[in-house]
């Protein structure tokens, strides 16, 4: 049964990457540029993404289907991090579909929905059913008049419209999945918000819901949701305990994962080919499947099984294989099904997150490697240094490839040209140090028979520093400042899914000081971030109605 519901709520460029995800103050990622300090920040409203409506249908219905991988697909928002677009028609269509259908199958076990006895006491089992699954899915209790609302509901679909138990419930939970209370990070309480120093304090059950969508991308669990209806998320060390054990909970890995695939900018890889004829390696079954979960074996084992730390992150000199990557990328052979650590050889320089294939693939193009891509992503990603668009007038288009001529050839006169000259000296140089790997992320020593030179220069950094492959590279990166506070930035972004302003410039401060305490340890970092009050406060929205 269709139900009716409002769901409103200058260079040369040689390739969209998507939104920057730039910072809105300085190229060192302070967001201050001078100005006076606030207490907080703004607290956007915004969808469940794919991501998150996937293992939140999940944990709430035992559904795995994943609905939303049909959903219209989510793209960068101003963070940098992936945002479910604006509900217009098509996107409603999505969500009404999905909500039919999980309800569909729902109710073919009612006595896995609920806990009561419908056949005997409907109304209140109703009733019971109606609070204790909308606390779930609202993800805080739910008021009197919300319940006897959706009570009348079922009342009606029972009666007026002559539906069967079975029908009504299924009627009632599509009425509560397209409930903008469940689509939408906005977990109010029953009462307006106090606004204390020009701040107002999230309550528990926001606090529940912003951490477990923060670490887990889904709806609190159960200790969790006890956590907050016992009050103790407003106290700083039951706050910082729930924290911690999030973190530690293996559902983490995988907010972990989404963060650096959002971070690097890999989010269009699955969609990304090659050409066929030039890399018919890349079309072997599985090889795509590989790269990514490579990925996802190599950041969580850094962050929760090797210490943590960003400098090992960038410059491990292992990695992990299946034998698919070690047969068609490694050219090593001998590894099974499974992901399995590998040493790399150090006569190819390649350390780190930024060697891994899918990083290479996915900053090429579909028939060449690009520079200007792989430069660019380490310039706005690690950097925070936000590139402008192209001068007017100037010739865009992606260079062709010029057989007998190396790519850095090709792009050396790019340099050469004096309206790209600024932009591309910032891009270029970056973009060289893997050049040595091929559009697919193989090792290639050289190009058109001439030995491809990967040096080149950190423009724009104290000391312009210098470095001869990838490895070297990735070593400047791993000991810069710059990174490390714009990897904090970039963890800040993907928390608040907004980007940082002047209010949060404390906090983000705060931050800062925290992760180089603790050597850089991206587990501390995440802690820190949580733990501040850029995540754990807001400022008054406009119209909102406060407290007096």
């Amino acid at each position: 049964m269709a139900v009716a519901v409002m769901l409103g709520g200058g260079c040369h460029d040689d390739g969209n990457d998507g939104d920057s995800g730039s910072s809105q103050g300085s190229e060192t990622g302070d967001p201050t540029e001078g100005e006076p300090l606030g207490p907080s920040g703004p607290m956007p409203l915004r969808r469940l993404n794919q991501v998150e409506y996937n293992n939140t249908v999940r944990d709430l219905l035992g559904d795995v289907s994943r609905p939303a991988d049909d959903f219209t697909p989510d793209t960068p928002g101003e963070s940098g991090f992936a945002l479910a677009p604006i509900v217009t028609e098509v996107p409603a269509r999505d969500l009404m579909r999905a909500a039919e259908k999980l309800a569909l199958t729902a109710v073919q076990d009612l006595g896995k929905l609920v806990s009561c006895d419908l056949a005997g006491q409907e109304l209140a089992c109703v009733q019971e059913f109606v609070e204790k699954f909308g606390r779930r899915a609202f993800r805080r209790p739910l008021q009197a008049d919300e319940v006897s609302e959706l009570v009348e509901l079922f009342k009606h679909a029972r009666g007026e419209l002559g539906l069967d138990v079975a029908g009504s419930m299924g009627n009632l939970l599509q009425v509560i999945l397209l409930s903008p209370r469940f689509l939408y990070h906005w977990e109010l309480g029953p009462a307006a918000p106090t606004v204390d120093g020009g701040a107002i304090a999230l309550n528990d059950h926001e606090l529940a819901a912003r951490l477990s969508y923060f670490l887990w991308a889904t709806m609190p669990d159960d200790a969790l949701f006890a956590a907050a209806d016992a009050g103790e998320l407003r106290d700083p060390a039951g706050f910082e305990k729930q924290v911690r054990r999030l973190i530690a909970d293996p559902r983490a890995r995988d907010a972990v994962f989404s963060f650096h695939l959002q971070w690097l900018n890999l989010t269009s890889f699955q969609s990304a080919e090659k050409d066929g004829s030039l890399f018919p390696q890349y079309g072997v079954d599985g090889v795509k499947q590989s790269m990514y979960d490579q990925l996802h074996a190599f950041v969580n084992h850094v962050v929760f099984d090797a210490g943590g730390s960003l400098d090992l992150l960038l410059t491990a000199d292992y990695t992990f294989a299946d034998e698919r990557l070690g047969n068609v990328i490694y050219f090593v052979p001998g590894f099974g099904p499974e992901m399995t650590r590998m040493e790399l050889d150090p006569e190819k320089p390649r350390v780190g997150v930024l060697g891994l294939p899918i990083v290479l693939a996915t900053h090429s193009f579909f028939g060449a490697t690009s520079p200007v891509k792989r430069g660019k992503m380490i310039r706005e990603r690690l950097l925070c240094q936000p590139l402008p668009p192209p001068p007017p007038n100037v010739n865009n288009t992606p260079p062709m490839a010029d057989f007998g001529n190396t790519t850095r050839g090709i792009y050396d006169k790019i340099l050469a040209q004096k309206d790209c000259a600024g932009c591309h000296e910032l891009m270029n140089p970056l973009g060289y140090a893997f050049e040595n790997f091929d559009p697919l992320g193989r090792w290639r020593p050289s190009e058109f028979g001439e030995l491809i030179d990967p040096s080149g220069h950190i423009a724009g950094i104290p000391g312009d520093p210098t470095f001869n492959n990838a490895t070297e590279l990735a070593n400047l990166l791993a000991d810069s400042d710059e990174v490390r506070r714009c990897v904090a930035t970039h963890w800040l972004r993907y928390a608040l899914q907004r980007k940082e302003i002047t209010a949060d410039a404390d906090a983000l401060a705060e931050i800062n000081q925290k992760f180089e305490d603790a050597d850089y340890d991206i587990r501390e970092l995440i802690l820190a971030v949580a733990l501040s009050p850029a995540f754990r406060s807001r400022t008054p929205s406009e119209g909102e109605e406060l407290a007096p």
